[in-house]
């Protein structure tokens, strides 16, 4: 992905809304584009460098905040309350660094990245209804969603991103394995994974 993309989610650091065709799960991830621009590449006052590595964490919210979140069950109830009080329905960590990439001739920066985030699926009905949590790392690779993206907190990692992204994952993992894999809200949630990913990386 072009690093132009990704600059223009962070370089705002503010709600961008697009348009696509609908997604019909509350808590999957979608992506947001952004125009390819060819300009020197900041956020604020700093220059995103060739060959450093960096972190931002993703929000993605569709309407209002829980808005789109079934009210069937008690614990699906309880997702709904949980993401009203964040005001994001998911969140994520990426991590990744700028790359200098061949187009014919010439170079073009990259952003090579991962998104790193605590997934939840509904198990069950009624009463007994649960959210079952687990840890899922994909390549950063933005795409059109009718959803707002929001990038927040964008730090320089410095040393290996890949074995400092890893111990992170590692160990915010365990909001989800101390909880029995079992979705709470401010427990063990997106937003509790990202925190302790952040406190980790």
């Amino acid at each position: 992905m072009k690093l132009s993309k990704i600059l223009s989610i962070v370089l705002a650091t503010l709600s961008v809304g697009v348009s696509s065709r609908p997604t019909t799960l509350s808590n999957d991830v979608q992506h947001v584009p952004a125009d390819i621009r060819d300009e020197p590449f900041k956020l604020g006052k700093q220059k995103l460098q060739l060959g450093k590595t960096y972190s931002f964490q993703v929000t993605w919210t569709q309407g209002a905040a829980g808005s789109t979140t079934k009210t069937t069950s008690p614990i699906e109830r309880e997702m709904k309350k949980t993401q009203q009080g964040y005001g994001f329905d998911h969140t994520g960590i990426v991590v990744g660094e700028v790359v200098k990439v061949p187009v014919g001739q010439k170079y073009e920066l990259d952003f090579k990245g991962d998104l790193y985030h605590l997934r939840a699926k509904l198990e069950g009905s009624g009463q007994r209804a649960w959210y079952k949590t687990w840890v899922e790392s994909v390549p950063w690779d933005p795409k059109p969603t009718p959803k707002t993206v929001t990038a927040l907190h964008l730090q320089e990692v410095s040393g290996k991103w890949e074995e400092k992204a890893v111990h992170a994952n590692t160990a915010a993992s365990e909001v989800s394995t101390k909880n029995g894999n079992r979705w709470q809200g401010k427990r063990n949630d997106c937003a509790e994974y990202v925190k302790a990913f952040e406190k980790a990386l």
